[in-house]
C-alpha cells in the first residue's frame, strides 16, 4: 500500500534518483515498453522533486532476469558493482517499474541482490504500485518485506512455468521428429542448408 507518510519523509530524505529499465524480449522494443517504464520514472523523480540521473540509467533491453544476464553482463551488474564499491552517492533511490524488472531468480539470489541494494543506502522504489523499500523503514519494521518476498517468489514461478512450457513443446516436437519425420522449426547456423522434403 502506498505509504504517503513515509513518502514525505524520504521526499526530503533523498535528492537523486536513477532508473532501471528492462525487458527479456528483443520484441518487446518495438512496442512500448521502454517509454512507459521511462515515463513512470520521470513522472515521480518529478513528483517527489528529486533529480534523475539520466546519465546512469540503465537499460538492460532483451536480457533475462530468470538466467540473471542482466546481472552477468548487463548494465544492472555493472550498477550492482559500482554500489559494491561506494561509487553511487547516497543516499538516493533506483526507480524500477516492478521487483521482477530487478531479478525474477529464486528468491534466495534475488533477496540477496535486492538487501544488499538497501544495505548500500539506495531506496528501491517500484512504480507500478509506488511500493518504497528502504532499509531504515524495515530495520524497525521488517513486516513489509515479506510483500517483496511475495512479489519475488511469484516472478521466479512465473518464469519457471514458461521455461517448463517450452521445455514441453521441445520435447513433443522431437517425439514427432523421431515418429514420424516431422521437421521441428528451428534457427539454425546460416551455413547449415536444410533438406525442406
Amino acid at each position: 500500500m502506498y505509504n504517503e507518510e513515509y513518502c514525505k519523509v524520504i521526499r526530503v530524505y533523498i535528492m537523486k534518483c536513477y532508473s532501471y529499465i528492462r525487458f527479456s524480449s528483443k520484441r518487446q522494443a518495438e512496442g512500448r515498453s521502454y517509454d512507459r517504464q521511462m515515463e513512470a520514472a520521470r513522472e515521480y523523480a518529478e513528483k517527489m522533486g528529486w533529480h534523475l540521473d539520466e546519465s546512469k540509467s540503465m537499460y538492460d533491453l532483451g536480457l533475462s532476469g530468470f538466467h540473471g544476464e542482466h546481472v552477468k553482463k548487463g548494465a544492472l551488474g555493472v550498477f550492482l558493482k559500482a554500489v559494491e564499491a561506494g561509487e553511487i552517492e547516497t543516499p538516493s533511490a533506483l526507480l524500477v517499474e516492478n521487483l521482477d524488472r530487478l531479478s525474477r531468480e529464486n528468491i534466495l539470489d534475488a533477496q540477496y541482490q535486492f538487501i544488499g541494494i538497501l544495505k548500500a543506502g539506495i531506496t528501491i522504489v517500484t512504480l507500478m504500485d509506488n511500493q518504497v523499500y528502504s532499509y531504515d523503514k524495515y530495520e524497525n519494521d521488517p513486516s513489509g518485506m515479506f510483500v517483496s518476498i511475495g512479489i519475488m517468489q511469484r516472478a521466479y514461478d512465473e518464469s519457471k512455468r514458461k521455461q517448463q512450457r517450452r521445455s514441453d513443446v521441445w520435447a513433443n516436437g522431437r517425439e514427432k521428429a523421431l515418429k514420424s519425420g516431422y521437421k521441428i522449426p528451428a534457427r539454425h547456423p546460416s551455413w547449415v542448408k536444410l533438406d525442406k522434403e
